[in-house]
């Protein structure tokens, strides 16, 4: 299992320099599980390029037509935002953030 985030789903439909690598992990068989929200960030996202010409006409609708198709047929699982889940995340952020350095380290 893995969870995905809005910028990596969106490299199945975008095509950026790493998205053959996302394609090919996608189809290998884990299951990959989307947080509630992903639904409309990653049609506000596939939106957004079309109106920047990145994308046809009418195909952000349809790319996210076929995502949502994706969670309907259990290829993705998408998981609630629990008050449990919301702690747990809160705790991971703080566990990388806070170690000296960070898991996390902004570009230099």
């Amino acid at each position: 299992m893995s969870y995905w985030d809005t910028s990596a789903l969106a490299k199945l439909y975008i095509q950026e320099p790493d998205s053959s690598g996302f394609e090919r992990f996608a189809t290998t068989g884990s299951r990959i599980v989307v947080s509630e929200i992903v639904r409309w960030e990653l049609r506000t996202v596939l939106r957004r390029r079309e109106a920047e010409g990145a994308l046809k006409p009418g195909s952000a609708k349809m790319m996210h037509e076929a995502f949502c198709s994706l969670i309907a047929s259990g290829r993705f699982r998408e998981q609630r935002i629990t008050h449990d889940i919301e702690a747990e995340f809160y705790d991971v952020l703080d566990a990388c953030l806070g170690q000296a350095p960070s898991i996390f380290r902004p570009h230099e």
